[in-house]
């Protein structure tokens, strides 16, 4: 059963409200690294304490494969390498049940961007009127 668009944006709301509430949800400018070494996000990320985190960027680039970054080439090695649970989605892949599931919700400033616009559309356009 498919539950309709209406619906679904109720739900992340909620649940990105439901983390803010907690002190759950943090904003950040972006998710590049000055260096491509594990040990540095590592350290960025193991200072905060989370042991599950979701971070979302407004910006697919860094979950292609052909990404260059060296925020991706960190976060590769990190996945095998680390204990906590780390997921990064980009804005479009962003659900209830992935926010729910980790303890703390990371956003770019790209991905809020991308959020507010995706919330403010109009939920009720006709197809003539776009």
């Amino acid at each position: 059963h498919k539950l309709n668009k209406k619906v679904r944006s109720l739900g992340l709301q909620v649940a990105m409200s439901q983390k803010l509430r907690e002190g759950n949800l943090s904003v950040v400018d972006g998710l590049d690294l000055t260096s491509y070494k594990t040990k540095d996000l590592n350290t960025k990320l193991g200072g905060f304490g989370w042991s599950s985190l979701l971070l979302v960027d407004g910006d697919d680039s860094h979950t292609k494969a052909t990404s260059t970054t060296n925020f991706n080439k960190a976060f590769k090695n990190l996945q095998n390498s680390r204990s906590t649970e780390l997921c990064v989605l980009p804005t479009a892949g962003l659900n209830v049940y992935d926010i729910m599931k980790k303890e703390h919700l990371v956003l770019t400033e790209a991905a809020v961007e991308a959020i507010i616009a995706r919330f403010s559309k109009k939920q009720n356009t006709r197809f003539w009127e776009k």
